[in-house]
C-alpha cells in the first residue's frame, strides 16, 4: 500500500507555507480568544433561524454558479485572507475579511446553513466564522485521544447530520476518523483509518449528498490517491491515483447538488514548475481529475474550502451509505 516517506517532515511543511495565520492565543476554555469577534456569546451558532440567506441553494441561486468559501495564501505575496469565489471562474476572490483563528486544517458547512462555516484548527479549536463579514466565534475545543495527533479534515454529513473528522499523528504511527458535537466542540474517535501499517493519511475529506466519505490521501512522492473512509469501522476502498503531486495543504468538497466533486490542490503545479494551486474536479469513480482552472491571484493555496450548495433530492429519497459503491 502507499506510505509517506516522512510524514513529520510533510506536516511541518504545512504549518509553514500552508497554515500560518493571524497569531491567536487560547485564554482559557471558558472565555474568548485573542483576535476572535464574538457574535452571540452563550448561544448555540447553529441554532439561527431559518431565513432567504441560509435555505437550500440561496447563495447559488442569488450568486449564481458555484459559491465557495475558503482560506486564501496568496503564494506571491504571502498575504491571508478569508474569502469567497466562484468555482466556474475559479480565477478570481472576493476577500470577506481576515484569518480569523491560526492553524486551521479544514472547514464544513453544518445543516445546509451557509451564513456560518465551520474552521476546525490543529490547535483544537472549533471557531464559527460569518460568511458576510468574517467575524468569529469559538464553539469550542475538541481534543483528539493522544496529545500528538492533528486534525486533517472535517465535514458534515448530510445524511447522520453527523459532523466527521479526521486527525493523523505526528510520529506517522496512524490516522483516525471521529465525530465532533457541532455545539460542544466535543470529539469522539470512532476507528482509524484503514488497516495499521497501510499508511493512510487522509489530507482532506468530503462527503456527498448520499453520505459516502472520500478522502484526498498523501502517498510517496505526494501523489495524492482518492479514496473511500466507511464511516463505521473506518476502512478504506482505493478508487484511483489521480496522477496529480500536489503538496501541503489541500481543499475538497462536493457541490451537493449534482455530487460533483471539487479538488483545490496545491503543489509545484504551475508550468514552469513552481508553486501554483489550481482547481480540479475529480471522478468519484476512477479518481480521474479533470483541470477548470488556476486558482485566484495566479495560484493560491486554498483550504478550508465549502461549497455553498445543498442536495437536491426527493423527500421521499432514501439514502445508505454503502449500498452503492463508487
Amino acid at each position: 500500500m502507499f506510505r509517506p516517506r516522512n510524514r513529520a517532515a510533510f506536516v511541518l511543511t504545512s504549518l509553514v507555507l500552508g497554515l500560518l495565520a493571524v497569531p491567536v492565543t487560547a485564554r482559557d476554555h471558558g472565555g474568548s480568544i485573542d483576535g476572535l469577534q464574538p457574535m452571540v456569546r452563550g448561544t448555540p451558532v447553529a441554532a439561527v433561524a431559518p431565513t432567504a440567506a441560509t435555505a437550500p441553494n440561496a447563495l447559488s441561486e442569488v450568486l449564481g454558479g458555484i459559491p465557495a468559501f475558503a482560506l486564501e495564501l496568496n503564494v506571491n505575496t504571502f498575504a491571508q485572507q478569508y474569502a469567497t469565489f466562484d468555482a466556474t471562474s475559479p480565477g478570481t476572490s472576493t476577500r470577506i475579511g481576515p484569518v480569523p483563528v491560526n492553524q486551521v486544517a479544514s472547514g464544513t458547512f453544518i445543516d445546509n446553513d451557509f451564513t456560518h462555516e465551520y474552521l476546525l484548527s490543529k490547535l483544537n479549536q472549533l471557531v464559527a466564522v460569518d460568511t458576510s463579514d468574517g467575524t468569529s466565534e469559538v464553539v469550542g475545543y475538541p481534543a483528539p485521544v493522544l496529545e500528538y495527533e492533528f486534525w486533517t479534515g472535517v465535514r458534515w454529513d448530510p445524511q447522520t447530520h453527523n459532523v466527521y473528522a479526521t486527525t493523523c499523528t505526528n510520529d506517522g504511527s496512524g490516522c483516525y476518523l471521529y465525530t465532533i458535537d457541532a455545539t460542544t466542540g466535543d470529539a469522539t474517535r470512532i476507528a482509524q483509518v484503514g488497516v495499521p501499517g497501510e499508511g493512510w493519511f487522509p489530507m482532506e475529506i468530503a462527503i456527498d449528498s448520499k453520505g459516502r466519505l472520500f478522502m484526498i490521501n498523501i502517498g510517496p512522492d505526494y501523489k495524492n490517491w482518492l479514496a473511500r473512509i466507511d464511516k463505521q469501522t473506518g476502512a478504506v476502498t482505493p478508487i484511483g491515483d489521480t496522477g496529480i503531486s500536489p503538496m501541503y495543504i489541500q481543499g475538497l468538497d462536493f457541490d451537493r447538488r449534482d455530487d460533483t466533486l471539487y479538488w483545490t490542490a496545491m503543489g509545484n503545479l504551475s508550468p514552469t514548475g513552481g508553486p501554483q494551486g489550481q482547481l480540479y474536479s475529480v471522478d468519484t469513480q476512477t479518481g480521474e481529475p479533470t483541470f477548470l482552472g488556476v486558482l485566484p491571484n495566479g495560484g493560491s493555496e486554498i483550504w478550508a474550502f465549502a461549497i455553498a450548495t445543498a442536495p437536491q433530492v426527493d423527500d421521499d429519497t432514501i439514502f445508505v451509505d454503502g449500498f452503492e459503491l463508487p
